[in-house]
């Protein structure tokens, strides 16, 4: 058996009765539902009575008469006779469905009462979805007109198949739509798992961007930042303790510098201190030894001088002894030239005592200008001693400098170098980091190709058949309408009484809960919950007894499980 449209066919039940004119009205009976989707790494759907739902019945664009459904959904509002009407079923932030009425073209059938009910078994309300084109969803889904052939109130089936075919295309866009949502949810909560964070991010927010609104993404956000931060706080410390390690190595290393430099400046200052202690002394040595040569010189000199004495004192003791003896022998000869060889020796005596005055003057002066020379060449010594010294001390001071210098252009070298190695390092990591991201998202990419490709044909669309009528009284749903029909065939020419139910069948446009256990038994069996699938098959078998397609698919499932 081929499975059905996945909207079903509407289903009109009108009992009608003679009536004597034409003042009677249509009762219009229904009922309207809410259908909401949970929507997290899949799609749950709730379906539950929908009261104040506001149900207009219009000509043209005036409101003829106006209700709401009651708290379990149900309402009914009366068609005027001879008018062409449209009934919108709407509800705030859901689509409106609508159905045309025609009440013109109905025979008089004289004195009998005619008192025609229509039951339309339900309207399913939703949210419309972004993206999706529902033009479909403004025109009437249904016609419902007065059929002379079967002398009741009837749909258009033509026109109902062909309004099943745009209501079906929107329920596959929104199911594309809301798939793509969850499957982005999914692939966010497996980055989360990893932990990868940023890509986590970047499918919730895209996930936000499919289907807006909903509170999944935004909730699984909330854990994203948390991990980010528990991330950025990890960083952060390894980064720090990166940083504190550098800066006791590069502190270790400096102390190690200055260690070394002192010990090199306390023993070039040592060296230095010595060998100005070794020049300081060998100048000491060489002006006492100079200093020696100038005495002995000095005492040669004195020693010339007191035997220059000595002899001319001896000279003058011999010619003194020598003029006593001349004196002697000439004392006789005559006083007068005695006393005037006397005086001319005075002379002589005063004379010579004054040359050697003179002599000796000479002497003192000369020694006198001896010793400043010697002083001179001492101080002269000295001064050069301490031009050397401080000249020693200023190339020393120049060399330490610029041995200073040249340690500070090698410390800020190794600093630029330093730096420049953390930025390398900074930017290899970050490159690193959108290398990584981009590999994540073609990966990502590949394996939903991957999944795609290897999608089996027992996970495509199950065929669809076209709908017969049926005297089942089970209700059909689907996204549409739900409605109540008797199980008469149409061809009958029976008069149904007033009141009549005995053939009332319920059913909807839309997805009914055949084609809802098939579509969740495939989703389930494509994403490989084997054992959810199987309930869902068995589900479909138990409102469809031997549908081929649901025991082939069982079939399938119970032999996945086994594997």
């Amino acid at each position: 058996m081929k499975r059905s449209l996945h909207f079903l066919v509407l289903i009109v039940l009108i009992t009608v009765s003679p009536l004597f004119s034409q003042g009677w009205e249509l009762d219009l009976r229904s009922n309207v539902e809410i259908r909401t989707w949970k929507l997290t790494t899949k799609a749950e759907e709730s379906l539950k009575p929908l009261g104040g739902a506001s149900i207009k019945l219009m000509r043209g664009s005036t409101v003829v008469k106006q209700t709401t459904s009651d708290g379990n959904g149900d309402f009914i509002i009366q068609v005027p006779a001879n008018g062409d009407f449209i009934l919108e079923v709407s509800y705030a932030g859901c689509n409106t469905k609508r159905a045309s009425v025609n009440t013109m073209n109905v025979p008089d059938f004289g004195e009998e009462i005619f008192k025609p009910t229509f039951g339309i078994g339900g309207f399913i309300m939703s949210k419309p979805f972004p993206g999706i084109d529902y033009t479909g969803l403004q025109q009437a889904l249904v016609k419902v007109a007065y059929v002379p052939r079967v002398k009741n109130f009837d749909d258009d089936e033509a026109y109902t198949q062909q309004s099943l075919g745009s209501v079906s295309k929107i329920a596959e866009a929104e199911k594309i739509l809301m798939e793509r949502f969850c499957s982005t949810n999914k692939s966010g909560d497996e980055a989360m798992k990893k932990p990868d964070c940023p890509l986590a991010k970047t499918l919730y927010e895209k996930a936000m961007t499919i289907i807006p609104g909903e509170a999944y993404p935004v909730q699984q956000l909330v854990k994203v930042g948390e991990c980010l931060k528990e991330k950025e706080l990890a960083a952060q410390k390894a980064k720090e303790e990166a940083a504190k390690a550098e800066a006791e190595k590069l502190a270790k290393q400096k102390a190690e510098e200055e260690k070394a430099l002192k010990a090199k400046e306390e023993a070039e200052k040592a060296a230095a201190e010595k060998l100005t202690q070794e020049k300081a002394k060998a100048e000491a040595d060489k002006l006492a030894k100079q200093k020696d040569e100038e005495q002995k010189i000095q005492k040669a000199k004195d020693d010339a001088a007191k035997a220059e004495a000595a002899k001319i004192a001896k000279q003058k003791a011999e010619e003194e002894k020598a003029l006593k003896a001349k004196e002697e022998a000439e004392k006789a000869a005559a006083e007068k030239l005695a006393q005037e060889k006397a005086k001319a020796e005075a002379d002589k005596l005063a004379k010579q005592k004054d040359e050697e005055q003179k002599i000796q003057k000479a002497k003192e002066e000369a020694a006198k200008a001896e010793a400043e020379k010697l002083a001179k060449i001492a101080k002269d010594a000295e001064l050069k001693a301490q031009k050397e010294k401080e000249l020693v001390t200023k190339t020393e001071a120049d060399k330490l400098a610029k041995q200073k210098d040249e340690e500070q252009k090698i410390q800020k070298a190794k600093d630029d170098a330093a730096k420049a190695e953390a930025a390398k390092i900074a930017k290899a990591a970050k490159e690193t980091e959108t290398k990584t991201q981009k590999e994540k998202e073609l990966a990502a990419k590949a394996e939903a190709e991957k999944l795609a490709k290897n999608k089996t044909p027992a996970q495509a669309e199950p065929p669809k058949t076209v709908a017969t009528a049926t005297t089942s009284a089970t209700p059909k749903k689907n996204n549409g309408i739900t409605v109540i029909s008797t199980g008469t065939p149409k061809e009958s020419n029976t008069k149904v009484k007033s009141g009549s139910a005995n053939y009332a069948v319920r059913q909807e446009l839309g997805s009914g809960k055949y084609n809802d256990a098939i579509h969740k038994g495939d989703n389930l069996m494509a994403n490989k919950h084997y054992a959810e699938a199987k309930t869902a098959y068995q589900e479909a078998l138990k409102l469809k007894p031997k549908d081929e397609y649901a025991t082939s698919r069982l079939n399938e499932v119970e032999k996945l499980m086994k594997q």
